[in-house]
């Protein structure tokens, strides 16, 4: 099965590289060696957070709107996940990793308790990132609704709440973490 998805990453990465798109990821790590300068403008998006809010609210409101099309209830906004979510975003973008292991060893459940959060029954996590797009919230939409894994988080009926944290690295690398869940 890892073999399986290794070859559809491989080849997801191929088609991106070989349309000159190095655009939109959900696995493996973003270099940073190809990555143009940031603007003067994006740097003044950056440093004030509205482009990180903006972005967030954005994901939000696509994934909610996929969930009501296959007849789901959509998610509940939870700020203290959007707090643990920016937290993950923002310590992937600073020490350049990608992974559901933070460095502490946590995964979304250690993460989420560490912050105080234990009455939860269902808990789940999608991340990814996104470079050298116009709209990368749309494009990292796209690409969760096209993962089955990604896509079965969005559209699970257990979870009704969620949230959503981005980061921006120097680089220009948007880095997005979801956070779903359900309390008992």
């Amino acid at each position: 099965m890892r073999k399986i998805i290794f070859l559809i990453y491989m080849i997801l990465v191929f088609v991106l590289n070989s349309t000159g798109q190095d655009k939109c990821l959900s696995q493996g790590a973003p270099k940073s060696s190809t990555n143009p300068p940031v603007s003067d403008e994006r740097l003044k998006l950056i440093e004030n957070g509205k482009a990180q809010e903006k972005l967030e609210e954005e994901v939000f409101k696509i994934l909610n709107q996929k969930r009501i099309e296959k007849g789901l209830e959509p998610l509940r906004w939870n700020e203290d996940l959007a707090r643990i979510a920016r937290s993950h975003s923002e310590n992937m973008a600073k020490f350049r990793f990608f992974s559901h292991v933070d460095m502490n060893k946590h995964t979304v459940a250690g993460r989420v308790k560490s912050f105080g959060i234990k009455d939860w029954k269902a808990i789940g996590e999608n991340i990814g990132f996104a470079r050298n797009l116009d709209s990368p919230a749309i494009s990292l939409c796209e690409m969760w609704m096209k993962s089955e894994t990604h896509r079965k988080n969005i559209l699970d009926s257990r979870y009704d709440e969620t949230g959503i944290g981005v980061a921006i690295a120097e680089d220009g690398t948007y880095y997005f973490t979801q956070i779903f869940m359900r309390r008992r």
